[in-house]
């Protein structure tokens, strides 16, 4: 596609014609003309350039304005037409087929490309217009996406802070359940101290119980020797 901003002095961007040469030229060595100019530099007629143009395959291309323009050599620019190997082609009515219809021929086929290169400025500006409507959306989707990712390190940080408070949680607790577990160890300690020491109280009592009763079986005992002794005496 053809750009209308295109500047057809720049050798590397030049969008040829089917049969343009597309021979090892140099822009250097060419000029840039419209048929008219062309006609002028070598005394023909507009038909006459442009069949001259087509016989040696010149590239062709259209400027800003839609004027075809053609790279012509500089060195056939400084030739004598009179002289040239061309020169049978260059003047008017000097060939057979040189004939009035030519002109009309030639402008038809720049109405034609005139209407090719506003088709094709109309395809550029829709093209563009829907790039600025894509570039817009792509710069939408950019601020999504730096919000989304905001959004993603926000809760990325709440989700280790929260994590990090679990795991603490969790250390404490694990302290706790060490701080019951030697708590129930202490407990069962004072159980089985508290068992020996009602065994022991048991124990000391049955002994206190028995050393009283042999205490009143030994006072029992004397009274009755005393007994039979004063029995006996009286």
């Amino acid at each position: 596609m053809h750009d209308p901003n295109h500047d057809p002095n720049h050798g590397d961007d030049h969008q040829d014609y089917p049969g343009a040469d597309r021979g090892d030229d140099h822009e250097d060595d060419r000029r840039w003309l419209s048929y008219q100019q062309l006609g002028e530099a070598r005394r023909i007629s507009r038909a006459s350039a442009i069949r001259l143009a087509r016989k040696h395959r010149w590239r062709r291309q259209a400027n800003n304005q839609g004027t075809v323009l053609v790279a012509v050599p500089v060195a056939f620019l400084t030739s004598d037409p009179r002289t040239s190997g061309d020169r049978h082609g260059d003047y008017p009515n000097n060939r057979p087929d040189d004939h009035p219809g030519g002109e009309a021929i030639a402008e038809a086929f720049d109405r034609a490309l005139q209407a090719v290169q506003a088709a094709h400025a109309g395809e550029i500006a829709a093209l563009r217009q829907r790039a600025d409507t894509l570039r817009d959306r792509v710069e939408d989707l950019q601020v999504q996406v730096v919000q989304l990712e905001e959004e993603g390190a926000r809760l990325s940080a709440q989700a280790e802070a929260a994590e990090a408070r679990a795991n603490l949680a969790e250390r404490e607790l694990a302290g706790e359940r060490i701080r019951a577990h030697t708590m129930s160890s202490h407990v069962e300690g004072y159980r089985a101290d508290l068992a020996q020491a009602r065994r022991e109280l048991a124990a000391a009592q049955i002994a206190q119980s028995e050393a009283e009763a042999a205490t009143e079986v030994r006072k029992a005992g004397g009274r009755w020797a005393r007994l039979r002794a004063a029995w006996r005496g009286s």
